[in-house]
């Protein structure tokens, strides 16, 4: 009985620490709606004067923005995806990093990617179109249009399953710009 009682009771104990600590950040990448409408009457979607003022400052080709924050437990499972793709990414492909509230990890994770260091209103204004974290962004050269927004890949960590950012690059490489907007993506996400 007693022994039944403690197995009882350290299951429940594992159990809760598998959510908080897991799926408690499970949830759609657009939890917050702020594309579903704009979809809805509109497709594709033009990014906002912010981005297109980077791809102006660091961008030849292609850009591609990573957007992560540092203090999600999310954060720790897209590191390596992250450099995997900038690893395999093709020539001509910029990768920038923008780290929310401009808060870097403590390790030097993904040390030779360029960070962009946003002001605390253009973080604010990120909010409006970075709808959680980790997120990618890609635009082009000549397009007002999203080349893709949205995870970096599928699968409940990223990482886990197909590359959306390898799937956009290829598919830009041979002049087919895909402006995909994966906002409905179910993953582990923090708000932005």
């Amino acid at each position: 009985m007693t022994q039944a009682l403690v197995v009882a009771t350290w299951l429940v104990g594992v159990t809760y620490s598998f959510w908080w600590f897991f799926l408690q950040n499970i949830s759609a990448f657009d939890s917050r709606g702020i594309y579903t409408q704009q979809l809805s009457r509109v497709n594709p979607v033009r990014y906002p004067e912010l981005l297109n003022q980077l791809k102006t400052k660091y961008s030849d080709e292609q850009l591609v923005i990573h957007w992560l924050d540092a203090t999600c437990s999310c954060f720790k499972f897209s590191v390596s995806e992250i450099q995997r793709q900038i690893d395999n990414a093709p020539s001509g492909v910029q990768h920038l990093l923008v780290y929310k509230g401009n808060l870097r990890p403590k390790n030097e994770v993904l040390a030779d990617v360029p960070v962009v260091d946003l002001t605390e209103q253009e973080l604010a204004v990120s909010q409006s179109f970075i709808p959680a974290s980790p997120a990618v962004s890609i635009l082009t050269k000549d397009s007002p249009f999203y080349s893709y927004l949205g995870p970096h890949s599928s699968g409940l960590l990223c990482g886990t399953g197909k590359s959306f950012v390898d799937f956009t690059l290829n598919n830009l490489s041979t002049g087919f710009d895909p402006q995909l907007m994966n906002v409905m993506q179910t993953g582990c996400y923090c708000n932005w």
